[in-house]
């Protein structure tokens, strides 16, 4: 009996190990960010500049997530995200470089987004006081991902 129980727990870890690495990866993302946070503050204290140098590496840092949750929950959010589960206009998670603020701006243009999506697009935009006076958020990011693939386009 011991062994149909192993059998069948080994089985189910093999198939759903993509899951499981998956949020362990994850949940060591979250634990171990706050650590590098402090080790960059330790490694950068004495160079001048040292508050811009932080927070463009924390930038970078936030924007790279951006781009990681676009690609890879791209399922929850054209479920999610989308006024229409059919194919209509832009599909989110097409392209590996895009952030998901520039996706929300790209579906906001279309008009084709959801309440919940109008709401995260709407709370970027709150977020991001820099962007109030030239469109917001989203926008900006959906116009500066265009003019990023006109120019790699050019070049």
């Amino acid at each position: 009996m011991w062994g149909i129980k192993i059998i069948l727990f080994l089985g189910i870890v093999y198939f759903l190990r993509g899951i499981v690495l998956s949020l362990i990866s994850k949940v060591l993302g979250l634990i171990l960010e706050p650590l590098n946070i402090i080790s960059a503050i330790i490694l950068y204290h004495k160079k001048n500049g040292f508050l811009k140098l932080i927070n463009d590496y924390q930038f970078n840092s936030a924007r790279d997530t951006d781009i990681f949750l676009h690609y890879n929950l791209r399922a929850l959010w054209r479920v999610v995200l989308c006024t229409s589960k059919k194919d209509k206009g832009y599909r989110f998670g097409v392209d590996k470089t895009e952030t998901l603020s520039s996706a929300l701006g790209h579906k906001g243009e279309e008009h084709t987004i959801s309440w919940v999506g109008w709401f995260l697009y709407y709370f970027l935009y709150a977020l991001d006081y820099t962007k109030w006076f030239k469109g917001g958020h989203c926008k900006n990011a959906y116009i500066s991902f265009i003019r990023s693939s006109i120019n790699s386009k050019n070049k």
